[in-house]
C-alpha cells in the first residue's frame, strides 16, 4: 500500500514539473522580449551564413543596371538619330489638303496648276520630284497628296507663301515625321483658342493671344512649361 502511494506521488510530481515547465516554455516564447531576440538571433546566423552570396548578387545588379543604362543610352541614340535622318528626309516635302480627288489624275500637274493659278508661283519640272495621293482611298473625303521637291529652296518658297491660300479651301502642311505630328497634335490641344501654333522647316512653334513672344515647342517638356 505504501509502495503504490509512493508510485502516485511520484506520477504527481512529474505531473505538476511538466506542467510547470510547459506554462515556463509557454511564457518564454510568447514574450516579445524573447521573439525579438529569437528573430535577431535567427537573422545574424542567415546573414553570416549568405553574406557572400548576397554580396555577390548585389555586385552582380549593379553590374546589370550599368549594363541596362549602357543600352537603353544606345538605343535612345539610335532613334534619336534616325529621327533626324528621317526629319532630312521630309525637310523638302510638303502635304496639300482639300484638292479634289479623281480617278484619272496627274498629281504632278493638278499641284503645278495650283501652284501657278492660285498662288502665281511658276514651278518648273526641274523643281519637282514626284507627287501622290496618300492614305487610304475614301469616297467622302479626297486624300492629300504629299509633293517632294527636288530642292530645299522651292519648298520653302511654297510654303512660305502658303497663306494665299487662304481662301481657296486647300491647306499647305510640312511632312512631319511621326513624333513631330504628335507634340504638335499636343501642342494644338494645348494653345486651343488662346494662341496660334505652327511649324516651320519641322520646328513647332507656338505665339499665344496675351504676348508678342513665339515660343520654340522642341519637346513635350517645352510644352508643359508653355
Amino acid at each position: 500500500m505504501g509502495s503504490r502511494n509512493k508510485r502516485n506521488d511520484d506520477k504527481k510530481g512529474e505531473d505538476e514539473l511538466h506542467s510547470l515547465v510547459g506554462n515556463l516554455v509557454t511564457s518564454i516564447c510568447t514574450s516579445e522580449d524573447f521573439l525579438t531576440r529569437l528573430t535577431d538571433t535567427i537573422a545574424s546566423i542567415i546573414e553570416r551564413k549568405f553574406s557572400k552570396q548576397i554580396e555577390l548578387l548585389k555586385t552582380e545588379n549593379t553590374k546589370l543596371n550599368k549594363k541596362i543604362d549602357s543600352q537603353e543610352k544606345v538605343i535612345l541614340s539610335l532613334v534619336n538619330r534616325q529621327e533626324k535622318l528621317e526629319q532630312q528626309d521630309k525637310m523638302k516635302n510638303v502635304l496639300i489638303f482639300g484638292v479634289n480627288e479623281n480617278e484619272r489624275e496627274n498629281c504632278s500637274e493638278t499641284v503645278k496648276t495650283i501652284f501657278k493659278s492660285k498662288m502665281k508661283l511658276e514651278m518648273k519640272d526641274c523643281d519637282l520630284g514626284v507627287s501622290y495621293r496618300i492614305g487610304k482611298i475614301n469616297k467622302n473625303k479626297s486624300r492629300p497628296i504629299i509633293v517632294k521637291f527636288s530642292n530645299l529652296y522651292s519648298k520653302n518658297m511654297i510654303y512660305g507663301n502658303k497663306k494665299l491660300l487662304k481662301s481657296t479651301g486647300i491647306v499647305i502642311r510640312e511632312d512631319l515625321t511621326s513624333s513631330q505630328q504628335t507634340l504638335l497634335k499636343a501642342t494644338l490641344k494645348k494653345v486651343g483658342s488662346t494662341g496660334s501654333a505652327w511649324t516651320n522647316h519641322g520646328n513647332i512653334f507656338v505665339k499665344l493671344n496675351d504676348g508678342n513672344e513665339t515660343s520654340l515647342i522642341r519637346s513635350f517638356e517645352d510644352l508643359e512649361n508653355l
